[in-house]
């Protein structure tokens, strides 16, 4: 099983193309997973920015553009099964070293919920989860570059 990173995400839904989207279609649908905690924070950031562009911090896009973004967001993440983080991931976040939670609280959540469900993290950005996985003493596997 691999639980698609944020960059992971954010690459197939904007271009489904690319090759994070012909990655995942390589794969059997079932090997292919969105951790709530990936679907939290996109969601989570696209409400940010329309919170913005309403509070008149931001003049482009327009409220309308981002209603339509936030749409086909929630249409996206559909098309993926999501497994919700739990009381076990949780735990093993808990386990890690200050170190690992400061290089990306998502990160390691993300890492956390994948270790203790036995799967594999695809993503773009292997620097942040190398930094864990060399704090945590944690081996390769457990993470697969899959933009490089």
């Amino acid at each position: 099983m691999h639980y698609l990173d944020h960059d992971i995400l954010q690459n197939a839904l904007k271009d489904p193309t690319g090759p994070a989207a012909r990655r995942i279609r390589s794969l059997p649908f079932d090997d292919i997973a969105l951790s709530t905690i990936v679907v939290e924070e996109k969601i989570s950031a696209q409400l940010a920015e329309i919170k913005s562009v309403r509070d008149h911090r931001r003049p482009r896009p327009t409220l309308a553009d981002l209603g339509v973004f936030l749409i086909a967001l929630i249409n996206g993440l559909g098309e993926y099964q999501m497994v919700p983080y739990h009381d076990e991931a949780e735990s093993v976040w808990r386990r890690f070293s200050g170190r690992s939670k400061r290089v990306g609280a998502v990160d390691s959540r993300l890492l956390a919920h994948a270790l203790s469900d036995g799967a594999v993290v695809a993503t773009g950005n292997m620097q942040d989860f190398a930094a864990i996985l060399s704090s945590e003493d944690l081996n390769q596997p457990a993470v697969e570059s899959w933009l490089s």
